[in-house]
């Protein structure tokens, strides 16, 4: 589950240095070109990542909902409140809770392991993908580095610099986030 989290927390994360990168109405006319580039790249992936998770999350709504339909017409409120507990936390995109599994019907519970399986697959599967457009962005940030100190064009040299400031900064920041949420739950 904290594996899952985890994944999606950088996949997450690389969504936010996008928007960063694209923020490009100051950059040098060269600078403006890579930033737009690595945002298409990332947007592309963003959306093959959303429709995945969308589709996972359906299906275990739709079992959430026959649970909860089920569980309102046998008046179970515990089995009730834990599918409704489950049902919020998917639909807010929090992590599920393991408090009440045992309240949870059982013909949720198989639904509920595939989510989660499905879940962690596709972070799995995506967060190369985007570490890897973060990584190609900037290796090419640099090889534009090395060019403009060549030419000496500082105002370029600053527009890098930047950019290298927004991609990373909000990343130092997420990874001290995910490691307090990982000591909270500890």
């Amino acid at each position: 589950m904290q594996r899952t989290l985890h994944y999606l927390t950088v996949a997450i994360t690389i969504t936010l240095l996008a928007s960063h990168a694209s923020n490009a109405q100051d950059l040098p006319p060269e600078l403006e070109q890579l930033a737009a580039s690595y945002s298409a790249e990332v947007e592309a992936l963003n959306k093959v990542r959303d429709t995945a998770l969308n589709v996972v999350k359906a299906h275990f709504i739709r079992a959430l909902v026959e649970a909860e339909n089920r569980a309102t017409y046998h008046g179970d409120a515990e089995a009730l409140r834990a599918v409704m507990e489950q049902r919020q936390a998917v639909s807010s995109g929090d992590a599920l809770s393991s408090a009440k599994l045992s309240t949870l019907p059982s013909e949720v519970v198989a639904p509920r392991t595939d989510y989660i399986r499905e879940m962690a697959r596709i972070a799995q599967a995506i967060t190369p993908k985007f570490n890897r457009a973060s990584s190609d962005y900037l290796r090419r940030l640099g090889a534009l580095e090395t060019k403009a100190r060549q030419s000496s064009n500082q105002a370029l040299l600053e527009a890098i610099g930047g950019e290298k400031r927004r991609l990373l900064e909000p990343k130092a920041a997420e990874v001290r986030s995910a490691a307090h949420e990982q000591n909270k739950r500890i």
